[in-house]
């Protein structure tokens, strides 16, 4: 009798035991899915600021993005290089953070702001020219056809700001 009776206590202990690691696992897979969330936030965040400091530590780069963006100098062949180079780039990351949030890695909360973000790209004449023929293409359908519809509402808005920004800029003097 004292052999079963300690047969079911151990049975008991294990049964715990097992109920024990089957709450700290999932405690684990949650802590690692909060951290990977907030490393996606925390990536994202950085390279949006990547994308402005790159224009701030250069004015050679910065009066390309201008003349580009506002569509209204016509580039030269470097300068048009480099101009697409650079709206491929925050283009790619932007797919980045729109695949994350359609896959709910981050949240509506983040992904507003990042959508905002890229609304106010789009709104440049340039940008969107370049989008229109960009040769190299290489996003996703899904992506693509959520930038377009966002073109399609940005086209109504008024943007004569961004002529006016290179007309000051041209006026303080930053001339190349």
């Amino acid at each position: 009798m004292i052999l079963e009776q300690a047969y079911f206590i151990a049975e008991i202990i294990a049964a715990f035991a097992v109920v024990l690691s089957l709450l700290y696992l999932g405690w684990q897979i949650r802590n690692s899915r909060i951290q990977s969330h907030n490393d996606s936030i925390d990536l994202i965040t950085k390279q949006r600021g990547d994308h402005i400091k790159l224009l701030a530590e250069s004015s050679e780069i910065s009066r390309i993005f201008a003349k580009g963006f506002a569509a209204k100098k016509k580039l030269h062949p470097n300068e048009q290089l480099r101009f697409s180079s650079y709206m491929f780039y925050v283009f790619v990351n932007y797919e980045l953070a729109f695949r994350k949030w359609k896959r709910n890695e981050i949240t509506d909360a983040l992904w507003k702001p990042i959508d905002q973000g890229m609304h106010w790209w789009l709104t440049g004449p340039g940008v969107r020219k370049w989008w229109k023929n960009n040769l190299v293409k290489g996003y996703t359908e899904e992506f693509n056809k959520y930038v377009n519809q966002m073109i399609e509402t940005v086209n109504n808005e008024d943007l004569s700001f961004y002529e006016k920004q290179v007309t000051f800029m041209d006026e303080a003097g930053d001339k190349p």
